[in-house]
């Protein structure tokens, strides 16, 4: 058996929605034949960047006429120029996010659909050098993962010598992108002259690089073993306090930050945000400063986190609290619950105030206001759970009470 197939064989296809990335190269080619002698079936994503004229129309038929031949499904998606050239753009950068956008569409589907690429072990140590001039720390040095969040690369522990042989013992032709030979990006630099002439050197330099990038993955793994609690907590309350983050060392709040999949700017910034106003925003991302640590926004973080529950009630409490409301089972009927916004008033005794700024005062951070439940009737606001309580909120002569109170959602 060769060593392609074996490295197939090694991953559980079982009831997988498999999407195959096929630019029509050595690498994806050799994948969907592959796929193919071991029984699976997948569908195929070719992305035509139209940079390369008749090469890349080309291409385009090449990835069709197979697909047509083994009668798979196929998807043709011509990315837009304006989207890779432009200003400030990195049209490698840029064309990988465009991909990934698609794969993220695919694999949103359920847990089964899994998106399969061709990287190889070479692609592996080209990725380590890459990594390392950039100053990567152990997450970007230990190189791609052959399962990582339904992304699949089989090939990850094959070379491409032996993906080609697979292909020849086939008869199988693949294309060949003259874009590769162009030295001007980095990673064809180190794949076309650099690692070739570090080679020369030392001839077992890519498997002591494979080698040590194992090492590093068995740390990452590891490391985040020990940090699942951590995240779990982090992710279920959508908030990391300073007692907690000071708790982590540097390797640790790095493997927090990629495992989350924040920018390395956003990590550097964090170090020195403890002592920022209230609610400040980290590098225009989602990650904000809050009263106790730092969050990062969600569509609805209450939604997700807090739910409404009544109690029937046969009598008025001696006591009032902020953290629970009355009312008459009529008039709770007549309720509705509606979110803060700019404009919106709560009437005190002493006067109005501002919803906003009662949500400001309590260390609501701003990117959450705009989310907090309110209680109205007939568009008066009777209670801002846990917050403020209207004096108008119980009917004494009602029969029938409920005790509304604002829970956090078990998990």
């Amino acid at each position: 058996m060769s060593a392609v197939i074996s490295a197939l064989n090694s991953i559980n296809w079982t009831d997988k929605k498999i999407q195959l990335a096929c630019s029509g190269g050595a690498d994806s080619t050799a994948l969907l034949i592959s796929l193919l002698e071991i029984g699976a079936k997948p569908s195929v994503l070719h992305v035509n960047y139209q940079l390369r004229g008749n090469e890349s129309h080309a291409d385009e038929k090449f990835v069709r006429r197979l697909a047509e031949l083994h009668g798979l499904e196929i998807e043709v998606v011509f990315c837009p120029k304006e989207k890779l050239k432009g200003k400030g753009k990195n049209l490698q950068n840029e064309a990988r996010n465009f991909r990934r956008e698609l794969f993220n569409k695919w694999i949103s589907k359920s847990e089964k659909h899994v998106v399969v690429l061709g990287h190889h072990s070479n692609d592996q140590v080209e990725t380590f050098f890459l990594q390392l001039i950039r100053g990567a720390g152990m997450w970007g040095l230990a190189g791609m993962e052959i399962n990582q969040n339904q992304i699949i690369r089989p090939f990850i522990t094959v070379s491409k010598q032996t993906i080609v042989q697979f292909l020849k013992t086939k008869k199988q032709d693949f294309r060949t992108d003259s874009s590769n030979l162009n030295t001007d990006y980095l990673r064809n630099l180190f794949r076309n002259k650099l690692i070739p002439e570090l080679v020369e050197k030392n001839p077992n330099l890519e498997q002591s690089v494979l080698f040590f990038q194992k090492v590093l993955q068995q740390n990452k793994s590891n490391i985040t073993l020990q940090l699942k609690p951590f995240i779990e907590q982090s992710q279920q309350l959508n908030e990391i306090s300073w007692e907690n983050w000071r708790k982590l060392n540097e390797t640790e709040k790095y493997a927090v930050a990629r495992i989350l999949k924040w920018e390395n700017s956003i990590l550097e910034r964090l170090n020195d945000l403890e002592l920022a106003s209230l609610s400040k925003q980290i590098n225009k991302s989602s990650l904000f400063r809050t009263k106790t640590g730092f969050s990062w926004c969600l569509e609805n973080p209450y939604e997700k986190l807090w739910e409404f529950k009544s109690t029937i009630i046969e009598k008025l409490p001696s006591e009032y609290s902020n953290e629970f409301f009355i009312i008459s089972e009529e008039n709770w009927k007549n309720c509705s619950i509606s979110l803060a916004h700019e404009g919106m008033f709560f009437t005190k005794k002493s006067g109005k105030s501002a919803v906003f700024k009662i949500l400001k005062d309590a260390g609501v951070p701003l990117q959450w206001r705009k989310f907090y439940p309110i209680i109205e009737l007939e568009n008066e606001v009777l209670w801002i759970p846990n917050l403020a309580i209207s004096n108008k909120h119980d009917s004494k002569k009602s029969e029938k009470l409920l005790q509304i109170e604002w829970r956090k959602i078990k998990k």
